[in-house]
Order: structure tokens, then C-alpha cells, then sequence
């Protein structure tokens, strides 16, 4: 079975039998597409299905904004270095959400930035060196925020699919 592949991915969400990846910065660029629905496009929803080429940029801040929700919602469970905020999030989800580095680093990176995390250096549970992410304040005003966004969203999704 053919699947699309991304040049940097993200986000893994299961699709039939088996997960693909699902990205989170599209390199080519998006030609000849309609738009679908409020800041969707036709071929984004054909890319999870696997039938149209790769488009070149998210239809919108909602993936960003799932994986910086998920690593603040991890983080309110206390400091965690990055391999093991990833693998939290992968164990809550039965691994059907997979996080890789290329996205796990550069997202704790733009959340420090941005106030939402904080980092310091610390011991991990094996007894090595490691950058130890806490969630603040202003990070648990965005996950709320990001919380609030996406249950509209899968709200609006779910009504759509489910309808008779």
C-alpha cells in the first residue's frame, strides 16, 4: 500500500490499518486546490485518505496548535524532558499519536520562547543530564485557550461527519 510520505512530519494519526504521518510543515508548494469549508482545502481531507499529493502548508494553526496543546497538557502532569513527554503522549494515546524529534524540539522550543514553557537542566529518572520542560502560567492560559479552539473544532467536524 502506497502512503504519502512528508519530507518533516509530526503528528502520526491512524488512517485504516496502520498510522501515517500526518504533517506539520509541508515543503512543496499548494497548486491548483479549492478552497473547503472555513480555512480547509479538498486536498488536505484527501491527504488522510491518501489519494492526492502532499500540499505545501497546513490549511491553518490547528495542527501547531495540537501538538502545543498536547505537550502543555503533558507538562500539567509535572517537568518532563523531551523524549519523555513524547513518549507520554504516545503511551495516552496507544500510540496513535506519534511525536517525533524533528517536531517535539523545534514546538518546546517556540513555546519557550513564547512564555508557555519553561526549561531548565535537571537529572532524568535514569540519572542523566537532561532539559527538564515545566508548563507556566501563560502556558496554562494557552492550553485552556487551545482546549476551548479545538473542542469547537472536532465539535463542528463531528456534526459535519455524524449527520443523517
Amino acid at each position: 500500500m502506497n502512503r504519502p510520505v512528508a519530507r518533516r512530519t509530526g503528528l502520526a494519526v491512524p488512517v485504516a490499518a496502520g498510522a501515517v504521518k500526518c504533517p506539520l510543515a509541508w515543503n512543496a508548494k499548494r497548486v491548483g486546490t479549492k478552497p473547503f469549508g472555513r480555512g480547509l482545502r479538498l486536498t488536505d481531507y484527501q491527504d488522510n485518505l491518501g489519494i492526492a499529493p502532499m500540499p505545501s502548508k497546513p490549511p491553518n494553526a490547528l495542527l501547531h496548535g495540537t501538538l502545543d496543546a498536547l505537550i502543555l497538557k503533558t507538562l500539567t502532569r509535572g517537568p518532563l524532558h523531551g523524549y519523555a513527554i513524547a513518549r507520554s503522549i504516545e503511551d495516552a494515546t496507544g500510540d496513535a499519536v506519534l511525536i517525533e524529534d524533528g517536531s517535539l524540539y523545534p514546538a518546546l522550543y517556540r513555546m519557550e520562547r513564547r512564555g508557555w514553557v519553561e526549561a531548565e537542566w535537571g537529572t532524568s529518572e535514569l540519572g542523566r543530564r537532561a532539559k527538564l520542560y515545566r508548563i507556566t502560567r501563560a502556558g496554562h492560559s494557552q492550553l485552556a485557550a487551545e482546549t476551548a479552539t479545538w473542542r469547537r473544532f472536532s465539535a463542528a467536524v463531528t456534526k459535519t461527519l455524524l449527520a443523517t
